[in-house]
């Protein structure tokens, strides 16, 4: 499957976020594969991001402050990025706590608990020799 834009998208995402052709290339894949879809998104959100996808009749992916909107294109395996919208004011604040908490990617989980009795108990384990085991990703 590859990702492709549109003219129209790429008009307006400079209209709309500022963003130039070089920054959308970039954005895309992290758009696709980590944007808040209508089945993650809180209540609310999710009724808006479904009521747009069934009235385009495509996919829908909401990331920072917008709505990206894909669509299949001419060949099965390719999808095409179609336009840009601002996400309504009062649903922002939804977005902006879902988005921000899923999609830093570039992180590694950290090894050390951040509660105060978990990490009582992971020092007590470390002083004594055991570690705990991390799943391995296959």
């Amino acid at each position: 499957m590859s990702l492709c834009i549109t003219e129209h998208a790429r008009q307006r995402a400079n209209e709309r976020l500022g963003w130039r052709i070089r920054t959308l290339d970039r954005m895309l894949e992290r758009i696709f594969y980590f944007g808040l879809a209508p089945e993650t998104a809180p209540a609310r959100l999710a009724r808006f991001l479904a009521h747009l996808q069934e009235g385009a009749g495509a996919t829908v992916r909401a990331y920072g402050q917008h709505v990206f909107i894909f669509q299949h294109a001419e060949e099965p395996t390719d999808i095409a990025l179609v336009t840009v919208y601002l996400v309504p004011t009062d649903l922002r604040p939804l977005l902006r706590k879902r988005c921000f908490a899923s999609a830093n990617t570039n992180r590694f989980p950290s090894p050390m608990p951040t509660s105060r009795l978990a990490r009582a108990a992971w020092s007590a384990r470390h002083r004594r020799g055991e570690t705990a085991s991390l799943p391995i990703a296959a």
